[in-house]
């Protein structure tokens, strides 16, 4: 296995042979040299299959100060609230909110009913329990707390 950092690295720096590769440093561990033939040889095939396709470069754009506080702060809701829902019902939080619906509902533009039905692993059954809920947490609200539950935090 090769880190993200040294394959893009690597990918930068563009070793032709087996010497040039041995003088990068960075990120290269003795068990990656041992496979210093397989890299140099992968390193060659991308540069004879051209230009990266536009799409595979796309880089999204990054998100401002603003938004990335926004959802930090929806991030906290959800999961203070998820924390304390699968608490009250004695289950494991994945099981009230997988972790990639709490990801998809922090990334969500517009807190609709919608929208939020059409997160993957939503599902009828959690729409219909929470639906109301994870529009009142996305919108900046706090739900009251059921009678003997703990008030989540803002």
């Amino acid at each position: 296995m090769v880190g993200n950092e040294t394959l893009l690295f690597l990918a930068q720096r563009k070793p032709a042979s087996l010497d040039e590769l041995r003088r990068i440093k960075r990120g290269i561990s003795p068990r990656l040299a041992e496979s210093g033939e397989r890299l140099v040889d992968a390193i060659a095939a991308g540069l004879a299959d051209g230009a990266v396709p536009a799409s595979d470069r796309a880089v999204e754009a990054r998100l401002d100060r603003a938004t990335l506080a926004a959802r930090r702060a929806r991030e906290k809701r959800l999961s203070a609230w998820r924390r304390a829902e699968a608490t009250a019902r004695g289950l494991d939080e994945q099981v009230v909110l997988p972790g990639h619906c709490l990801a998809e509902l922090v990334a969500l533009e517009a807190a609709d009913a919608r929208a939020i039905a059409e997160v993957r692993g939503i599902g009828a059954g959690r729409y219909a329990r929470y639906g109301a809920t994870l529009q009142a947490l996305l919108e900046g609200e706090l739900p009251a707390p059921a009678q003997g539950e703990a008030e989540i935090e803002a």
